[in-house]
């Protein structure tokens, strides 16, 4: 999961910034992909490969190989996902329309270890 993790920082990187409203960011936790194969991911819907991509890469977080969690925040166009269960956010979903926003928390949560 981590390569895809590089390859995707790689695919955006240049890319213009925006606020994410998802969090993580301060952390280190979490990244932002606005590109994808040099395709804006603002073009789901409207172009049947970006399309085709997002809904690819936001299913591969979800479902990493080996086994491993899906991230704590996965949004983008694609839908809404924490710990990979889909959800509904009317927020979060006008302001994930253009780019995939991903966090991976490496420690557990302290309440995590408490359950």
């Amino acid at each position: 999961m981590y390569a895809v993790l590089a390859i995707a920082v790689f695919l955006s990187a240049g890319q213009e910034r925006h606020e994410c409203m998802g969090t993580g960011h301060d952390l280190g936790e979490a990244l932002d992909m606005d590109a994808l194969n040099d395709k804006p991911v603002s073009l789901y819907g409207k172009d049947p490969e970006v399309t085709k991509m997002v809904k690819k890469t936001q299913d591969i977080f979800n479902h990493p190989k080996g086994g491993g969690p899906p991230p704590l925040e996965n949004y983008g166009p694609a839908g809404l996902y924490h710990d990979g269960k889909r959800f509904r956010d009317k927020r979060l979903e006008e302001n994930h329309t253009d780019h995939i926003h991903i966090r991976i928390v490496s420690q557990p949560n302290h309440s995590d270890q408490q359950k």
